[in-house]
Formats: structure tokens, sequence, C-alpha cells
């Protein structure tokens, strides 16, 4: 039988290399050590480490283990965080990640109601990027993410759409369509398209929208981070679908450029659905977003 221990001997051991260290770090004796590993090794049926006079190393079985003994820790660490959080100040506070150019009109208005239902709660905002502020999340570092709609998420993670914004066309200020009121898709013909990396899914629907129109960028490119989109698109001369908030980052060789069509996305409020702060819902109730859950 595989006790609690086992895995957290298994996971210093995987990374020491080393039984003597190993033992050691787990208070226990090297014999001993050595029986929890034959266990283990006995439950999944395979050597899990190869071992010799000079050394110790990890099977491939037992890189496969190492990393889900690995997540399980990670996992239980958080759970335990989280529940000691909760049993030290169950009502009183809220962690939400957003980017700040969403602050005046998206993030700054939910707080505001909900610290006017709930002023007794402790509000921490952290000033992030999209991808970042989703992992975040992921990670059990945040108990609120509010962005735009995130099309790879996690089953985890549940959300509630509460505003639309608009997209816009941002372009450096050198470029060929600066004088142009507004653009349509047709204007990607033969242009580079710029893409935001973690937005892969909103690339490939706009890429099949555009060759259904026989429409093909010259080149596709992805930028890593929105703090250097500008450098980007001086250096490919291309054209970048962003929401119009993005214009407050106060870029003064950026511009921006409406859609013909107008073209809008879903500003949404995200959460995880195994999170028990109560104050999650409350933020939902003083926005009147809980009969939009999903």
């Amino acid at each position: 039988m595989i006790k609690w221990s086992f895995i957290k001997e298994y996971v210093i051991l995987a990374e020491t290399l080393s039984f003597t260290k190993a033992a050691e770090l787990s208070y226990i004796t090297q014999p001993a050590l050595s029986r929890h590993i034959a266990i283990l090794e006995e439950e999944f049926d395979c050597r899990l480490f190869e071992r010799s006079t000079r050394e110790v190393k990890l099977t491939p079985s037992g890189e496969v283990v190492y990393e889900a003994f690995r997540s399980i820790l990670n996992l239980y660490e958080t759970a335990r965080w989280q529940a000691k959080s909760l049993a030290v100040n169950p009502i009183e506070n809220i962690i939400i990640n957003s980017p700040y150019y969403w602050t005046g009109d998206y993030t700054e208005p939910l707080i505001n109601r909900f610290v006017e239902d709930y002023p007794s709660c402790n509000v921490s905002v952290n000033s992030c990027q999209p991808i970042d502020g989703l992992m975040g999340l992921e990670n059990g570092e945040c108990d609120i993410f509010i962005s735009m709609e995130m099309k790879d998420i996690s089953t985890l993670i549940s959300g509630v759409p509460f505003a639309k914004e608009e997209l816009h066309v941002f372009m450096d200020n050198e470029h060929c369509y600066t004088q142009k009121k507004v653009i349509s898709l047709n204007d990607f013909n033969n242009q580079p398209y710029i893409y935001m990396k973690g937005f892969e899914r909103w690339k490939r629907e706009y890429l099949q929208g555009m060759a259904q129109k026989l429409i093909f960028p010259s080149i596709v490119e992805c930028c890593e981070q929105i703090d250097i989109i500008g450098l980007t698109l001086k250096q490919t001369k291309g054209l970048c679908i962003l929401p119009y908030s993005v214009k407050y980052m106060n870029r003064s060789y950026l511009i921006n450029k409406p859609f013909a069509e107008a073209q809008f996305v879903d500003m949404w409020v995200y959460y995880r659905i195994d999170n028990h702060n109560p104050m999650i819902e409350k933020f939902l109730k003083a926005n009147n977003l809980l009969s939009y859950q999903k």
C-alpha cells in the first residue's frame, strides 16, 4: 500500500539521485527508503530507478512517475494554502488578476460595486498580461481573473461574460494604412499579420475567416509580450488585432483603427470552480453576474 510519505520520499530521491541524501532529507534510514521505493516499484510493476555502485538515475518509467508525483505535491500545497487562508480569514480577502489597460473601463467599476456591498473585504489587484493572469488563476495565485474571452482554458476554470470590448487594428505610426479611417479584413491581404502569444485559437479563427475570402497575409508572426507589440509592429510593418483598451498603454508610435464592420470580444470574469473562497460568489452577486454563471 502506498503511503503519502512514499510520494514525498520518491520526489526527493528523484531530485537528489542519492539514497543517502534523500534518506537524510526524509528523516528516515537508508534501508527504510530502499524498502519504500521497492514497494512503489512493485505497485507500478516496473523499475523506477537504475542503481549502480557509482550512480542512481531515473528510468523512463521513473521520469513519468516523478512528473505525476510532483504534480500531486504541487496540488496538495496549493490546496493546503487555500484551506489555511480560508480558515484564517474566510470572508475578508479576494485577489484579482487583470491587465492594467482594462482598469478604468472594467476592473475598477467591478471592484467599486463589490466594495460598496462588502466594505470590510480586503481587495488585492495584480496587474498582469492576459496570459500571465490566466496562469496565475490556474495555479491558485488569485481568486478572480478579469480579461477578454480566453479560448483555451482549463476545465477547472469557469467564467461569466459581463461586457463587450471593441476590437481595433493596431499598427506602427509609419504604416501605409495610417490615413485610413477604418480597416477591413481585405486590408490584411499581403500584409504581415501579428498575433499575441496565448491567443493561437483566436489567430486560427481569423486566418480561417480570411482564407474563406481569399485573403492571405504575407507572414504570420507571434509577439511574445504586449509590452513589445510596438517594436514588433515597427519591425514587421504588420497589423495586429487587439482590444481597443490597449490604447491606454499610451504608446505614441502606435496607431489604432476600427474595423469597417465593428467587431467585438466579450469581457469575462473568470474563477476556479474548486476555489471555495466565499467572496468570489459575493463578487459576482454584487455585479449582478450570478444568473449568468456557467
